[in-house]
Protein backbone atom coordinates (compact mmCIF):
# COMPACT_ATOMS: atom_id res chain seq x y z
CA UNK A 1 0.00 0.00 0.00
CA UNK A 2 3.01 2.45 1.04
CA UNK A 3 4.41 2.09 -2.77
CA UNK A 4 1.10 2.73 -4.42
CA UNK A 5 1.35 5.88 -2.12
CA UNK A 6 4.51 6.89 -3.27
CA UNK A 7 3.42 6.29 -7.04
CA UNK A 8 0.40 8.52 -6.51
CA UNK A 9 2.37 11.42 -4.91
CA UNK A 10 4.72 11.11 -7.46
CA UNK A 11 2.45 11.26 -10.21
CA UNK A 12 0.78 14.32 -8.31
CA UNK A 13 3.74 16.15 -8.38
CA UNK A 14 3.91 15.20 -4.56
CA UNK A 15 7.85 14.59 -4.73
CA UNK A 16 8.92 14.96 -1.45
CA UNK A 17 5.90 13.39 0.02
CA UNK A 18 6.64 10.31 -2.18
CA UNK A 19 10.38 10.44 -1.19
CA UNK A 20 9.24 10.54 2.23
CA UNK A 21 7.39 7.04 1.99
CA UNK A 22 10.15 5.61 -0.39
CA UNK A 23 12.71 5.77 2.12
CA UNK A 24 10.22 4.26 4.73
CA UNK A 25 10.26 1.74 2.31
CA UNK A 26 13.85 1.02 2.06
CA UNK A 27 14.44 1.47 5.29
CA UNK A 28 12.16 -1.55 6.02
CA UNK A 29 12.44 -3.89 3.22
CA UNK A 30 15.79 -5.38 1.69
CA UNK A 31 16.03 -4.67 -2.22
CA UNK A 32 15.58 -8.46 -3.06
CA UNK A 33 12.63 -8.63 -0.99
CA UNK A 34 10.88 -4.62 -2.52
CA UNK A 35 13.29 -3.79 -5.60
CA UNK A 36 10.06 -1.76 -6.66
CA UNK A 37 10.33 0.64 -3.64
CA UNK A 38 14.46 1.08 -4.83
CA UNK A 39 13.99 1.43 -8.04
CA UNK A 40 11.48 4.04 -7.43
CA UNK A 41 13.77 5.65 -4.99
CA UNK A 42 15.65 6.30 -8.05
CA UNK A 43 13.45 7.60 -10.68
CA UNK A 44 12.46 10.07 -7.86
CA UNK A 45 15.91 11.11 -8.14
CA UNK A 46 16.18 11.32 -11.74
CA UNK A 47 12.72 13.09 -11.46
CA UNK A 48 14.26 15.62 -9.49
CA UNK A 49 16.91 16.34 -11.89
CA UNK A 50 19.70 14.31 -9.93
CA UNK A 51 21.23 11.72 -11.73
CA UNK A 52 23.96 11.02 -9.57
CA UNK A 53 22.22 9.99 -7.11
CA UNK A 54 19.88 8.19 -8.91
CA UNK A 55 22.60 5.81 -10.39
CA UNK A 56 23.73 3.66 -7.29
CA UNK A 57 19.62 2.79 -6.54
CA UNK A 58 19.68 2.14 -10.27
CA UNK A 59 22.57 -0.20 -10.27
CA UNK A 60 21.50 -2.05 -7.15
CA UNK A 61 18.08 -2.93 -8.85
CA UNK A 62 19.81 -3.69 -12.06
CA UNK A 63 22.06 -6.16 -10.53
CA UNK A 64 19.03 -8.38 -9.37
CA UNK A 65 17.78 -10.78 -11.70
CA UNK A 66 13.87 -10.38 -12.30
CA UNK A 67 11.03 -8.10 -13.75
CA UNK A 68 12.68 -4.71 -12.84
CA UNK A 69 16.26 -5.25 -14.16
CA UNK A 70 15.26 -4.50 -17.71
CA UNK A 71 13.50 -0.94 -17.09
CA UNK A 72 16.31 -0.04 -14.33
CA UNK A 73 18.64 -0.19 -17.00
CA UNK A 74 16.81 1.89 -19.17
CA UNK A 75 16.65 3.96 -16.12
CA UNK A 76 20.74 3.80 -15.24
CA UNK A 77 21.44 4.56 -18.83
CA UNK A 78 19.33 7.51 -18.50
CA UNK A 79 21.24 8.79 -15.55
CA UNK A 80 24.48 8.05 -16.86
CA UNK A 81 23.81 9.45 -20.22
CA UNK A 82 22.99 12.94 -17.93
CA UNK A 83 26.07 12.82 -15.89
CA UNK A 84 28.45 12.22 -18.76
CA UNK A 85 29.43 8.72 -18.71
CA UNK A 86 27.75 8.32 -22.38
CA UNK A 87 30.03 5.17 -23.09
CA UNK A 88 29.03 3.24 -19.65
CA UNK A 89 25.28 4.34 -20.34
CA UNK A 90 25.57 2.70 -24.24
CA UNK A 91 26.60 -0.55 -22.18
CA UNK A 92 23.77 -0.39 -20.19
CA UNK A 93 21.00 0.38 -22.85
CA UNK A 94 22.31 -2.63 -25.11
CA UNK A 95 22.42 -4.99 -22.10
CA UNK A 96 18.65 -3.64 -21.37
CA UNK A 97 18.06 -4.23 -25.70
CA UNK A 98 19.25 -7.64 -25.09
CA UNK A 99 17.49 -8.44 -22.11
CA UNK A 100 14.03 -7.24 -24.03
CA UNK A 101 15.21 -9.31 -26.99
CA UNK A 102 15.29 -12.14 -24.44
CA UNK A 103 12.41 -11.48 -23.28
CA UNK A 104 10.11 -11.65 -26.46
CA UNK A 105 11.83 -14.81 -28.19
CA UNK A 106 10.57 -16.62 -24.32
CA UNK A 107 7.51 -15.12 -24.94
CA UNK A 108 7.19 -16.04 -28.22
CA UNK A 109 8.28 -19.27 -27.98
CA UNK A 110 6.06 -19.80 -24.70
CA UNK A 111 6.58 -22.69 -21.22
CA UNK A 112 5.75 -25.28 -24.54
CA UNK A 113 8.83 -24.09 -26.52
CA UNK A 114 7.09 -24.44 -29.48
CA UNK A 115 9.31 -22.58 -32.15
CA UNK A 116 7.14 -19.53 -33.71
CA UNK A 117 10.80 -17.87 -34.23
CA UNK A 118 13.56 -19.32 -35.85
CA UNK A 119 16.55 -21.05 -34.29
CA UNK A 120 18.75 -18.75 -36.33
CA UNK A 121 16.95 -15.85 -34.53
CA UNK A 122 17.54 -17.16 -31.19
CA UNK A 123 20.77 -18.19 -31.91
CA UNK A 124 21.47 -15.01 -32.74
CA UNK A 125 20.39 -13.44 -29.52
CA UNK A 126 22.08 -15.99 -27.73
CA UNK A 127 25.57 -14.85 -29.49
CA UNK A 128 23.97 -10.99 -28.86
CA UNK A 129 24.12 -12.24 -25.21
CA UNK A 130 27.99 -14.16 -25.27
CA UNK A 131 29.52 -10.70 -27.16
CA UNK A 132 27.90 -8.13 -24.44
CA UNK A 133 29.43 -10.19 -21.45
CA UNK A 134 26.42 -11.97 -20.73
CA UNK A 135 27.97 -15.59 -21.88
CA UNK A 136 26.17 -17.43 -18.78
CA UNK A 137 22.70 -16.47 -20.42
CA UNK A 138 24.06 -17.37 -24.10
CA UNK A 139 25.29 -20.36 -23.67
CA UNK A 140 21.78 -21.53 -21.59
CA UNK A 141 19.74 -20.33 -24.28
CA UNK A 142 22.03 -22.47 -27.03
CA UNK A 143 21.74 -25.48 -24.69
CA UNK A 144 17.56 -25.01 -25.02
CA UNK A 145 18.23 -24.62 -28.41
CA UNK A 146 20.31 -28.17 -28.99
CA UNK A 147 17.65 -29.68 -26.54
CA UNK A 148 15.36 -29.39 -29.16
CA UNK A 149 17.25 -29.71 -31.88
CA UNK A 150 19.97 -31.66 -31.51
CA UNK A 151 21.54 -30.69 -35.51
CA UNK A 152 20.34 -27.01 -35.12
CA UNK A 153 23.45 -25.67 -37.34
CA UNK A 154 23.30 -22.04 -35.80
CA UNK A 155 23.29 -23.23 -32.55
CA UNK A 156 26.57 -25.14 -33.16
CA UNK A 157 27.73 -22.48 -35.48
CA UNK A 158 27.75 -19.82 -32.40
CA UNK A 159 29.06 -22.23 -29.55
CA UNK A 160 32.25 -23.07 -32.08
CA UNK A 161 33.08 -19.38 -32.61
CA UNK A 162 32.79 -19.52 -28.73
CA UNK A 163 34.85 -22.12 -27.60
CA UNK A 164 37.78 -20.78 -30.77
CA UNK A 165 37.72 -17.30 -28.83
CA UNK A 166 38.01 -19.29 -25.72
CA UNK A 167 40.82 -21.02 -26.51
CA UNK A 168 39.25 -24.70 -26.48
CA UNK A 169 40.04 -25.84 -30.20
CA UNK A 170 38.85 -29.46 -29.90
CA UNK A 171 35.23 -28.37 -28.61
CA UNK A 172 34.77 -25.74 -30.85
CA UNK A 173 36.15 -28.39 -33.99
CA UNK A 174 33.29 -30.81 -32.57
CA UNK A 175 30.73 -28.14 -32.77
CA UNK A 176 32.26 -27.07 -35.97
CA UNK A 177 31.58 -30.61 -37.48
CA UNK A 178 28.04 -31.14 -35.70
CA UNK A 179 27.08 -27.82 -37.95
CA UNK A 180 28.27 -29.59 -41.22
CA UNK A 181 31.37 -27.55 -41.59
CA UNK A 182 34.89 -29.01 -41.50
CA UNK A 183 37.69 -25.79 -41.92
Amino acid sequence: MLLVQAKIYQRTDRAREAAAVVDQLVRAYDIRNFPEAYMLRGTLYLDANQPAEAIPWLRRVAAIPGPDRRNALYELAKALNLVGQSQEAEKVMKEARLLQEHDFLREMTGETGSTRVSTSAQARLAEDMMNAGRSEDGLRLLEQLLEKDPNCASAHRVLADYYEKQGQSERAAEHRRRQGFTP
